[in-house]
């Protein structure tokens, strides 16, 4: 489940925008729980509101937890709760059982 009250938008030195939760926050250390990246792409239907998205953040590894160098962490910022809400609905402890093997006529 997601705890939100530890829910944070961390801004890298790269530019990237991650939303996690906070796991641990030490003076030289952020330890934080299923990242997600804040991407923005273009909406063809209107050019001027961009569209933006969670997508996987380190989506090759299987690591859920990630301690990240705060030197590279340029600040930390409270989500919207668009995003809040769009992150919990992703980790919220949801389960989908798998699909149904029987066929019915």
């Amino acid at each position: 489940m997601a705890k939100t009250e530890n829910l944070k938008i961390i801004r890298m030195l790269t530019g990237e925008e991650i939303i996690a939760e906070i796991v641990v926050d030490s003076g030289e250390k952020l330890s934080i729980k299923n990242p997600l990246r804040i991407v923005v792409m273009p909406n063809k239907a209107d050019p001027q509101q961009p569209t933006v998205g969670l997508a996987p953040f380190m989506q090759f590894s299987e690591e859920k937890e990630l301690t990240l160098n705060k030197n590279h962490v340029t600040f930390t910022a409270t989500p919207i709760n668009e995003f809040v809400n769009q992150y919990t609905a992703m980790f919220g402890g949801l389960v989908v059982p798998p699909a149904s093997k029987i066929l019915t006529p």
